[in-house]
């Protein structure tokens, strides 16, 4: 239906300090103890340069880890939400909306406000959440990543009413080849779909539209799942 999608994905020159290729990755952020007491008074500090472009898609380019440019995600341009056919008092919508990482680091995924502009629907909206499938989130007291039950999001504060500070985090995506914290064939994508309810009463004699904008924010990830400030 609406099936058009766009690319987030940015292409600059950078530079980092990680392995060469074919080694491990160094973690953003990971140090190096040099002691005179230990008869030490000298560093060796690995250093690599991109020159052209680069590719988020490529898990070997120097970028530094949680850098916005390692960020290539695809999902909707447009999206739509109506009342149940069996119970119009409910709201659904079609389950299998995608947003996908290609990137060659994992992506996390939040749900940052819903704005309603507006409709003659609007009045009658009085609920509406999204949903997605089973997807990774990351445990803060076990400093991990653990996949979890199917999870919902409330966009609308109250009826007829959205919500321009939700800032809730939605998922974490494996990159572009299945791994995050050291799993090795995870999920790259995450499906959505809507519920929520709606309130007859308020329901227009036609067209009862509600023209809305609803946003998310990608944050890269570091291989282990976390963000650069969640590793500190």
């Amino acid at each position: 239906m609406l099936n058009k999608k766009i690319m987030t994905s940015a292409v600059l020159l950078g530079m980092m300090t990680v392995g060469f290729a074919g080694q491990a990755f160094a973690d953003e952020g990971d140090s190096q103890p040099i002691e005179g007491t230990n008869g030490e008074n000298s560093a060796n500090v690995i250093t690599r340069g991109n020159l052209g472009k680069i590719d988020p898609t490529d898990p070997e380019t120097p970028l530094p880890e949680g850098n916005d440019r390692w960020i290539k995600v695809t999902l909707p341009t447009a999206v739509v939400f109506e009342s149940d056919s069996t119970n119009e008092e409910k709201i659904t919508s079609v389950s299998n909306y995608e947003i996908k990482n290609e990137s060659a680091r994992p992506v996390k995924v939040d749900v940052t406000k819903y704005v309603i502009n507006d409709g003659d629907g609007v009045e009658a909206l009085a609920e509406l959440n999204i949903k997605r499938g089973t997807g990774y989130v990351y445990d803060s007291n076990a400093k991990e990543i653990n996949e979890n039950a199917t999870s919902s999001v409330k966009l609308t504060k109250a009826q007829g009413e959205g919500n321009d500070a939700i800032n809730q985090e939605f998922v974490r995506l494996a990159n572009n080849k299945g791994e995050i914290g050291g799993k090795t064939s995870a999920k790259t994508t995450t499906n959505f779909e809507f519920t929520g309810a709606i309130d007859k009463a308020k329901l227009k004699d036609s067209k009862n539209f509600v023209e809305s904008n609803l946003t998310f924010k990608f944050t890269a990830l570091r291989m282990d799942g976390r963000t650069v400030e969640e590793a500190k």
